[in-house]
């Protein structure tokens, strides 16, 4: 099965407030790297709005790692979409991991991504917005079928799906 939806996986009306807030910051972010940058502005504006400022810069800055060293296609849909990806759900789990101090599994999923050099700035930067959120009173649940491979992947050095010459991150 793709890793670009799962029937598994809860929609965006089955989450909370911090995920729906959560993927819509991921979501325009992506968005806005692929062609609209004030996505980005807003992204971190949406952080500061609910109270967690000192999230956005770092959340910028991991996901710049991110874009910048991915060995794979991640499934991320346009902000307003219902359907939530595995990989958007794992993006989730990363930050939930990271807001509980359990940074290897939170790293170990990041892999599945990212060769592990990039895997472990990944999660210096995620962490300090994740501690952020937290402290601002934003925790991401960890959802029972998130736990499903977290335990059992890492990265071997071959892309999943090569990211092609100007291919869209975003799904639609």
């Amino acid at each position: 099965m793709s890793r670009m939806m799962s029937p598994t996986i809860p929609g965006l009306r089955a989450r909370g407030a911090v995920e729906q807030f959560t993927l819509w910051a991921f979501r325009s972010w992506v968005q806005g790297f692929d062609n609209r940058p004030w996505k980005r502005a807003e992204m971190r504006e949406g952080f500061a709005a609910i109270g967690a400022g000192e999230a956005g810069d770092p959340f910028d800055e991991a996901l710049m790692m991110l874009a910048a060293s991915t060995t794979t296609v991640l499934g991320v849909n346009c902000p307003t979409c219902p359907t939530v990806t595995e990989d958007e759900h794992d993006f989730l789990l990363v930050l939930a991991h990271l807001q509980r101090g359990e940074t290897s599994r939170a790293d170990r999923v990041l892999r599945t991504w990212l060769p592990p050099a990039a895997a472990r700035l990944c999660t210096g930067r995620f962490a300090q917005a994740a501690r952020a959120m937290d402290e601002a009173g934003y925790r991401l649940p960890v959802r029972a079928e998130a736990l499903r491979a977290v335990d059992s992947v890492g990265w071997d050095g071959t892309a999943r799906d090569p990211v092609p010459q100007g291919a869209s991150r975003t799904l639609h």
